[in-house]
């Protein structure tokens, strides 16, 4: 890590330690009943988790890697293409294989495959137009993975890249990718430590979130974080996450891997766990190279981030990471945080529900007056506030995170506790790219009720006026009453979907945004 960040992550530890010795020893509701109490402590290791999520993040940040290139495409090895597809528009499919056609690589050495597991007459049409495989299995058991499974036995190519049906690959997209594979120097032959190269998801047009708030020029996209921020910080030790899509995958290390998991909903993040498991390097590339499509209505969105909440957790179980001998602690710190991230929804109920209980019942869940909340909390507030937009190169901020998961709490709640406590979700849904008018009032009805018990705590505080926490009260639910309208008003906007193309899509970094 770079001297400056070391600085910064030193400076914000320590102001994190300050903070939390102020939260044990002085902020819980010692004298109230037992379940002020109890509500406390949960109120704290809910913080102090999201404390540990930030600074292992930040500990673990680092500059992308050195780029490779290739000198000449003399002696390459082959490269398999698969394009897995359940149902898409063909005219959606036809745009990728076209593209996929167009990747530069020596004539003889790039194999397409259409990976059908619908066994569509019109996909097969498609693929002789195009003069591509062909591939259709008589059983369509574990759904994608199974998809690709089948494709492994099927093929080849020591090389393989991966591309969902919406996500069409530029020219250039091997030749950025390859090199990885083949180790320093130029050297023509596969690393035998080159697991896989991620890059990252590009999108066409703006995602539900730009559209609600203003577009692309005001807001980046909501995956930009994930993909130009968290990805690169893990390749150096190793716990690059595989996205499922627009990535290139050693055939060797992935059958070392056993193919790719079948008993969790996010196969790819199960599948990379356990490449890396076997000592292989997983490397990040963050330059675009693939363009795809956004989901473009709100139910879409929804059932996307609940099969990724739901597979991420199934992921703990199924692969038992936390076990491993194989993998070192940095390697299982950075999976368990992938894991931990999606618990937001319940981190974001409590955060609502702590201010509420004293404003409205006169239940404390902690201390707090006026010289408590400028001497431990602000310092820390704004300090973590900062170093999140300072390691994410202005993609992130504190509020802007914060309007994500409220936008999305009500809808993940019930799916990630029933995941943790054993009801699983097993059924795996193509995220649907054509838009459907599904919009329904009831999306409202959890925002609406928030806002009506945060105007009504306010309400309440007037009792409170006087007295040490009022301030501190007063500040946590105007900030949450603001962030739960602007939640409102992102489902309100899901209404009426229009498609809105970025004209030249790319991530932006570096780049200050407000909101």
């Amino acid at each position: 890590m770079e001297r400056k960040k070391t600085i910064h992550l030193a400076v914000f530890t320590i102001c994190s330690v300050i903070y939390f010795i102020w939260r044990i020893f002085f902020s819980l509701p010692f004298g109230q009943p037992v379940y002020s109490m109890i509500l406390g402590i949960v109120l704290l290791i809910t913080e102090v988790l999201g404390c540990f999520e930030l600074i292992a993040h930040l500990a673990v940040s680092s500059l992308p890697g050195e780029k490779r290139a290739l000198e000449d495409l003399r002696g390459v090895p082959d490269v398999d293409v698969l394009v897995p597809t359940k149902g898409e528009e063909i005219s959606l499919l036809e745009e990728t294989i076209q593209a996929c056609t167009e990747i530069r690589w020596p004539q003889g050495k790039k194999h397409i495959y259409i990976c059908d597991d619908a066994g569509r007459e019109e996909v097969r049409q498609l693929a002789e137009r195009h003069n591509v495989g062909y591939l259709c299995r008589a059983e369509h058991e574990n759904a994608k993975a199974g998809n690709l499974n089948h494709a492994l036995n099927h093929t080849n190519s020591p090389l393989i890249a991966f591309f969902d049906a919406d996500m069409c690959p530029k020219p250039e997209f091997l030749e950025k990718t390859v090199p990885y594979m083949l180790g320093e120097n130029g050297r023509k032959q596969i690393d035998p430590r080159a697991g896989f190269v991620q890059t990252p998801q590009c999108f066409r047009e703006e995602d539900l979130f730009q559209k609600a708030f203003g577009g692309a020029d005001v807001l980046p996209n909501e995956q930009d974080y994930f993909y130009y921020s968290v990805e690169p910080s893990r390749e150096h030790v190793n716990a690059v996450f595989m996205a499922g899509t627009n990535m290139l995958i050693s055939r060797k290390a992935l059958q070392d891997a056993g193919g790719f998991r079948t008993d969790t909903l996010t196969e790819d993040f199960a599948t990379g766990i356990e490449i890396q498991k076997r000592g292989y390097q997983g490397y990040d590339l963050t330059e675009d190279l693939a363009f795809g499509k956004v989901p473009e209505d709100l139910p879409t969105l929804i059932r996307q981030r609940k099969r990724w909440a739901c597979g991420c957790i199934q992921t703990r179980k199924s692969t038992r990471f936390l076990r491993s001998k194989e993998l070192t602690i940095r390697q299982k710190i950075c999976y368990y945080l992938a894991i931990l991230y999606w618990y937001y929804p319940v981190k974001r109920l409590l955060y609502c529900a702590g201010p509420l209980l004293f404003a409205c019942f006169g239940i404390k869940v902690m201390h707090c007056d006026w010289r408590d909340l400028s001497l431990f909390w602000l310092p820390y507030y704004l300090l973590s506030s900062f170093e999140i937009k300072y390691f994410s190169g202005n993609t992130r901020t504190a509020q802007l995170s914060a309007i994500y998961e409220i936008c999305l709490t009500p809808f993940l709640l019930l799916p990630v506790i029933q995941e943790t406590f054993g009801i699983h979700h097993t059924t795996f849904e193509v995220t649907n790219r054509k838009t459907k008018d599904t919009w329904k009032i009831g999306y409202l009805l959890p925002f609406v009720l928030m806002i009506l018990l945060h105007l009504w705590g306010l309400f309440c505080c007037y009792k409170y006026y006087f007295s040490r926490e009022s301030a501190f009260l007063i500040f946590w639910l105007i900030y949450n009453l603001y962030v739960q309208i602007r939640a409102l008003v992102f489902v309100i906007s899901c209404r009426n979907v229009r498609t809105v193309p970025v004209e030249h899509p790319k991530h932006r970094l570096g780049r200050v945004y407000i909101l």
